[in-house]
């Protein structure tokens, strides 16, 4: 027997509460960015900053698309694909963000981090490694 659970998550947003939610998102996402500003210690942490911004102008450009993101392990591809996504929602009033990747263990590394910086209870993971207990 298959169980439907219900949470706020499946909530349908009016446009105002959306817009409430992306600017929460923004802030979050643009003070962990001012936390990488200061905190330049490597040429690594100059280069990652520097593609994350280039990445972000992007993100206020283009309406609409699917992008491949090619950069390599460590150069911070999560966060600054969460920062593009929630850019490109707020500025083109868009109702979700849907993130894929290859690997299981890459997906589920990736949402606890994701999670961390706009709250969990607006990330709704839906994968095979997903159990619902039901009460």
């Amino acid at each position: 027997m298959i169980h439907l659970i219900r949470t706020d998550k499946d909530r349908v947003y009016l446009e105002h509460e959306l817009c409430i939610i992306w600017s929460q998102m923004e802030k979050s996402i643009e003070t962990l960015y001012a936390e990488f500003e200061e905190n330049k210690e490597s040429e690594l942490d100059i280069v990652r900053t520097e593609l994350a911004n280039e990445l972000y102008g992007h993100s206020l450009e283009s309406q609409n698309g699917a992008y491949k993101l090619d950069m390599p392990v460590g150069a911070g591809k999560t966060f600054a694909s969460l920062r593009y996504a929630i850019g490109n929602c707020k500025k083109f009033n868009k109702l979700r963000i849907i993130y894929c990747t290859a690997y299981l263990s890459v997906l589920e590394q990736n949402a606890s981090s994701i999670k961390s910086v706009v709250g969990k209870e607006h990330v709704l993971e839906h994968h095979s490694n997903i159990i619902v207990r039901v009460k």
